[in-house]
């Protein structure tokens, strides 16, 4: 399972701004031996690496166990950022990362069933195991990146359990707030687990909650991504 500190790499990413440049609805990554396809979700482009300060907010939360294959923001906020205005926080985005390690590794159905097992089973321990140095240290990396002192923290996250469960998918609902002085923004959150030929592929789904239908659209935004993805690859 990822660190928190991508988890809270991630959530910090909405505070602050990005340049962004057109890209593709597809992309196609070697994981190993191995290439995947990965369809950008209805409505979004790939910022990674193509928009500079998105690579550079992804470089900046890496965990250097992982390697950020794309990260997706929503056309609307990519089509601002092309005319040069300034957008302020990334209210809804996606990220696919994978482990190093795991490049050369057969995930097997035993494999990913064990891993599902960890999850549910230890999920709580790790988020109390990490969390305060995955703070320290996403916020450090922030407040190099932005050159200047970040007060925002990280409620801890609230597991609201399992979405998607299923022999090569698997996704956790969680929810959590970023406090800063001026407002807390409450963010739901999917942390997904999906294999494709053999590869085990990490996602991070966040959006700012601002309906009371927002976990419920991202679970079903979710569960249609990992569909696609698994499609693409057939």
């Amino acid at each position: 399972m990822k660190k928190v500190l991508i988890l809270f790499g991630c959530f910090l990413i909405a505070v602050g701004t990005c340049a962004a440049q057109t890209a593709g609805s597809e992309d196609t990554f070697k994981i190993g031996v191995k290439s995947i396809v990965i369809p950008a979700p209805a409505g979004f482009v790939n910022g990674y690496p193509g928009i500079p300060q998105i690579k550079a907010h992804v470089s900046a939360f890496e965990d250097p166990e992982g390697r950020t294959l794309a990260m997706y923001v929503v056309r609307p906020v990519a089509q601002k950022l092309l005319r040069g205005e300034r957008v302020e926080t990334l209210d809804f985005y996606a990220k696919i990362a994978v482990r190093k390690e795991m490049d050369n590794i057969e995930v097997t159905p035993e494999m990913f069933a064990d891993l599902i097992t960890r999850t549910e089973r230890d999920f709580e321990q790790l988020i109390d195991a990490d969390l305060p140095k995955a703070i320290a240290s996403g916020r450090k990396s922030l407040e190099k990146f932005q050159g200047k002192p970040v007060d925002a923290s990280l409620s801890r996250p609230i597991n609201l359990g399992s979405i998607d469960k299923r022999p090569n998918v698997y996704s956790i609902l969680t929810m959590s707030t970023i406090e800063q002085p001026e407002k807390h923004t409450a963010i739901f959150g999917v942390i997904a687990y999906i294999t494709v030929k053999g590869r085990m592929l990490y996602l991070s789904i966040f959006k700012e909650s601002t309906d009371d239908k927002d976990a419920e659209m991202l679970r079903d935004f979710s569960r249609r991504w990992a569909d696609e993805i698994l499609a693409a690859n057939r």
